[in-house]
């Protein structure tokens, strides 16, 4: 039996997620998850299931630290993906995805499988595991557990780590893998061919949105009133189309208010999204202008940027 959370992360602020007019009903979300529901479902009945929704609580880290496996769903609604920083519990969640069991007995062993000890290296992506690491591990490695095999997970190995691997192999007989780790996107060919080849009726179920690439020419057309062009945007999904674009030529931080006249415009003959506005601005200055971008699947986007308008 596994100890499953499935994590749903706190939308960004988007015009559908109606964030400002919730704490005026005393709601933190416009609607409920179905996804949670429907993944918990999925699940064989003989394994625990945790839902957790951001938009409804703060992620208690070590919650997720102390389950077997933790999903993270993807949202339309978000304007980037979502990153989940366990600063405490990343090191027994990966020992748990690799299928180990944590330890904490030893500062140099993080985990233990199947009888194998494991070391996790720093959570940053740029970090690399060195000669000092792979001797510090293999000292506790045959020191601590009397073995001459251990396992290293990082995101790099630099040179000199793969040298000391090498020596210890060849000269002590101690032999140290390594077990380089990779993202893969959700929407990514890689993991739904890995999905179905273990669980092919899943196949059906893998969905996946991605927001739009949201492209905003600026061009100055007289005193005070410029042009604002987004048709080198694109939408990122399969067979999706760019179905709405909204401006907000007065944005303050964190509150996106579409200015009047400029939401669901519509060509008149093509009854497609208007991707050209021109604005007056009511006088000269710096003013931040953003812009958000909807597609017919469901991605969203929204990008904001100061100009100089003189």
């Amino acid at each position: 039996m596994a100890d499953i959370v499935i994590l749903n992360p706190r939308f960004d602020i988007s015009f559908w997620g109606l964030e400002h007019c919730m704490p005026l009903f005393g709601k933190q979300a416009n609607l409920p998850v179905a996804c949670l529901g429907l993944l918990a479902a999925l699940v064989p009945d003989h394994h625990d299931v945790t839902l957790v929704d951001e938009n409804v609580e703060d992620i208690d880290f070590d919650r997720l630290a102390r389950a077997d496996m933790v999903c993270v769903t993807f949202s339309p609604l978000a304007v980037q993906y979502h990153t989940v920083d366990v600063p405490l519990g990343q090191t027994n969640i990966l020992v748990k995805a690799f299928g180990g069991r944590p330890e904490s007995v030893s500062p140099a062993i993080h985990g233990v499988r199947h009888g194998v000890p494991l070391y996790v290296g720093q959570p940053s992506r740029r970090s690399r595991v060195g000669k000092d690491e792979v001797a510090r591990f293999a000292k506790a490695v045959y020191e601590e557990r009397r073995a001459n095999h251990g396992v290293m997970l990082a995101w790099n190995f630099g040179p000199d780590a793969r040298k000391a691997a090498q020596i210890l192999a060849a000269r002590e007989n101690k032999r140290i893998d390594f077990v380089r780790l990779n993202l893969v996107r959700l929407e990514s060919d890689e993991f739904r061919e890995h999905v179905i080849s273990k669980h092919k009726n899943y196949g059906p179920l893998l969905s996946f949105i991605q927001p739009p690439e949201v492209r905003v020419a600026v061009r100055r057309i007289k005193p005070l009133t410029y042009e604002f062009d987004v048709s080198e945007s694109v939408s990122l999904n399969k067979d999706g189309a760019i179905a709405n674009v909204q401006w907000d030529f007065h944005h303050q931080a964190g509150k996106f208010i579409s200015t009047q006249g400029y939401t669901f415009l519509r060509d008149k003959k093509t009854k497609r999204a208007v991707l050209v506005v021109e604005y007056t601005f009511p006088q000269a200055g710096t003013h931040t202008v953003a812009c958000s971008v909807q597609d017919d699947q469901g991605g969203e986007r929204t990008v904001v940027q100061e100009i100089e308008v003189n």
